[in-house]
C-alpha cells in the first residue's frame, strides 16, 4: 500500500474543528514578532508588517484592503514561487513531506506556489491554532476557452512522526468571489496523539501565475499592555484629573 493511501488525507472548504477544552500548543514564534525565526519556509514568504492588497474588482482600480496583523508582524505567502514561469509543484509536495502528486490531486492544475512548516511536539487532544488571511487578484468569474475558472488555492498540512498527514483546503479564487479575501480565520486542529508533529500552510497558483494569491499568516494573540504599563496609563489620566480640577478651583 502506498503512502499516499495510507495517509487518509482529507480535505474540506473550512478550518477543521477543535475541542473547546484542549491545551493550546506551543510553536516557536506563532506571530511572527521575531520575523521567520522557527519556521521553514519555501517559496516566496516575508514576514510583514500592516500591508495593502489590491484584489479584482469590474472597477478600473480593483479594491484595496488594508491587512492588519494581530500584533506587529504576520507572515505573507505569495503563490509566485520567487521565480517567474517555474511550476514547483512537486518540489512543494516534498517540502511538506508529501507523496508527489498529493496536491495536484486535490489542486489538479496547481502550477506554482510557496510554503512555510515548523515542527513541534504536542499531547493527545492537545489544540493546534493558527489564523489565515487569503486575498485572491484573480477574476473569478473569468472563463478559459475550456470553461474552467480561476481557482489560486491556499491549504494546510499536519504530518504526524509517522508521515500520516491531514491535508485541508482553506479558501480559493472561487470560494472568495469577486470581494477577493476571507478576512481573519482561524485554522484549528486536536492533536489525537502524543507526538511530534509538522504544520504547514501553502498558497498555490491555479493554472499560470499573471495573478497571484496572498496568505496571511498569524495567532491571533493582540498586544496586550503589562500590568505596570496599566498602572501608568491609571497614574497618568489621575494627573490629568488633579489638573483639570485644579484649573476649574482657580477660575472659581
Amino acid at each position: 500500500m502506498n503512502r499516499l493511501a495510507r495517509s487518509g488525507v482529507f480535505c474540506a472548504f473550512c478550518s477543521l474543528s477543535a475541542a473547546a477544552f484542549g491545551a493550546p500548543v506551543a510553536l516557536s514564534n506563532p506571530g511572527f514578532e521575531s520575523g521567520l525565526t522557527g519556521w521553514t519556509h519555501i517559496g516566496d514568504v516575508i514576514a510583514t508588517p500592516t500591508t495593502t492588497v489590491t484584489t479584482y474588482d469590474p472597477s478600473p482600480d480593483g479594491s484595496t484592503w488594508t491587512v492588519y496583523p494581530f500584533q506587529t508582524r504576520m507572515a505573507q505567502l505569495t503563490s509566485n514561487n520567487g521565480v517567474n514561469f517555474n511550476p514547483n509543484i512537486a518540489d512543494l509536495d516534498e517540502f511538506f513531506g508529501l507523496p508527489e502528486g498529493t496536491i495536484t490531486s486535490y489542486i489538479p492544475e496547481a502550477y506554482n506556489g510557496s510554503g512555510i512548516k515548523q515542527s513541534f511536539t504536542g499531547s493527545a487532544d492537545d489544540v493546534l491554532t493558527q489564523y489565515y488571511n487569503f486575498f485572491s487578484v484573480e477574476d473569478s468569474e473569468w472563463v478559459y476557452d475550456d470553461g474552467t475558472h480561476p481557482d489560486d488555492t491556499a491549504f494546510a498540512v499536519v504530518t504526524d512522526s509517522s508521515g500520516l498527514s491531514i491535508f485541508a483546503l482553506l479558501a480559493s479564487s472561487q470560494s472568495v468571489g469577486l470581494p477577493g479575501h476571507t478576512g481573519w480565520e482561524s485554522f484549528n486542529y486536536t492533536l489525537l496523539a502524543d507526538d511530534t508533529y509538522t504544520i504547514g500552510f501553502g498558497v498555490v497558483n491555479w493554472r499560470d501565475e499573471y495573478f497571484d494569491a496572498l496568505l496571511f499568516i498569524d495567532d491571533g494573540t493582540r498586544t496586550v499592555l503589562e500590568p505596570g504599563s496599566f498602572a501608568l496609563l491609571a497614574l497618568g489620566l489621575g494627573g490629568l484629573a488633579c489638573l483639570r480640577r485644579r484649573k476649574v478651583a482657580l477660575r472659581s
